[in-house]
């Protein structure tokens, strides 16, 4: 966990960290000060395969740190992020990208690859060359390239599969390079007229979620224009759900979020519809059997939650939600200037009172909470 000695919350000034953890202890003195850009968000990298990489301004660039807080990897590179299945990416100004083990030795040599992707199932997608025309392969976790760089573009492994483009059309191989799903889906160019650089997500509970182009009629200017279509496949190339949706989540907890001009719905595996498009305003993937639903407009939105049925089991009364989380999710009775958060279970009861000014979810056992200018924790007993 992250906590924060000084810093302002925006974007500006820099920030000194350091890190607990979940006996309260600190591991990692606060004392590391860094650039809040450096980030995608006020905070620092998590941990992940029990190393953070932390980026220090006093010591011009990171050092990799374990789950006690010592210094296994010393400040010797300029930029890194998180590590993925025991390798890290990380870069030097000069010399270029490059990927270290967990002990902080080089696995890819630097400058040999101009992009390199975190690793997914054992393989990482490279980029040979220029970003925008250098070809894409996948190497291993010893830095070796067991798919060659010859695809104009490359997404990460996910359930044995990776979509890959050539010859302008998407695809998808196995991790031994063979196409499995041929190269018959549009890519991001149609017509040259239109780019997109959107990489099909890939497969999740046998599905991936794909689409393709067609052009529609330009109400306001005239003529037509491309729009994308989206739709599912199964493993074997099927189509178990049409190329007719405006967008779509990956499927989780067997459902998937759809949405056309009616609105937002729910389908199963096979391509059903559980929840009719249109019945609420928003809907969230699923989390722990709930997905939360939001009825009413954005100015005076109401949250509640279904079931994987579309059941609607608590029903839409709170001003924000947070997803589910180890049987409990932050909800919030007060509106955005005077909030009130507490915590519910599954069925709606209320486990923790509406009492706190800000919340996050509970990840093991343990939940940040703010009353006022002070920060605590929580804890699931």
């Amino acid at each position: 966990m992250e906590i924060f000695a000084e810093g302002d919350w925006d974007w500006e000034p820099d920030h000194i960290l350091g890190y607990m953890n979940s006996q309260g202890e600190i591991v990692i003195p606060i004392e590391y000060r860094h650039v809040s850009e450096m980030y995608a968000y006020l905070g620092a990298p998590p941990f992940s395969d029990g190393l953070v990489i932390v980026h220090s301004l006093d010591h011009d660039g990171v050092g990799i740190f374990d789950l006690d807080g010592r210094l296994v990897v010393p400040f010797q590179h300029d930029w890194g992020w998180t590590f993925s299945e025991g390798r890290a990416i990380i870069s030097n100004w000069e010399l270029g990208t490059s990927v270290i083990d967990s002990t902080g030795e080089i696995v890819v040599p630097f400058g040999r690859y101009s992009v390199i992707s975190d690793f997914s199932e054992g393989l990482a997608a490279v980029n040979a060359g220029d970003w925008n025309v250098g070809r894409w392969g996948f190497i291993d976790r010893a830095g070796d390239e067991l798919i060659p760089t010859e695809f104009q573009e490359a997404g990460s492994f996910s359930e044995g599969l990776a979509p890959v483009m050539r010859d302008s059309h998407w695809g998808f191989i196995d991790a031994s390079g063979e196409v499995i799903i041929p190269f018959q889906f549009d890519s991001y160019i149609v017509m040259g007229m239109w780019e997109d650089e959107a990489i099909p997500p890939g497969f999740f509970e046998g599905r991936a979620a794909i689409w393709q182009v067609e052009m529609v009629p330009n109400h306001f200017g005239g003529g037509y224009f491309p729009s994308r279509r989206w739709g599912f496949i199964d493993r074997e190339n099927n189509v178990v759900s049409p190329f007719v949706f405006d967008w779509v989540t990956n499927f989780s907890e067997g459902r998937a979020v759809v949405q056309d001009q009616q609105g937002m719905g729910v389908i199963d595996l096979d391509g059903a519809l559980l929840v009719p498009l249109g019945r609420y305003t928003y809907i969230n993937s699923f989390s722990e059997s709930r997905a939360a639903v939001m009825t009413g407009g954005w100015e005076n939105p109401r949250w509640g939650f279904i079931d994987r049925l579309g059941e609607e089991v608590i029903l839409p009364q709170y001003t924000e939600v947070h997803d589910f989380s180890e049987g409990l999710a932050a909800v919030n009775i007060g509106t955005w200037d005077n909030p009130r958060w507490g915590f519910i279970d599954t069925d709606g009861n209320v486990v923790v009172p509406f009492e706190y000014d800000e919340v996050r979810s509970f990840s093991e056992g343990l939940a940040w909470v703010r009353s006022g200018n002070l920060w605590g924790l929580l804890q699931i007993t």
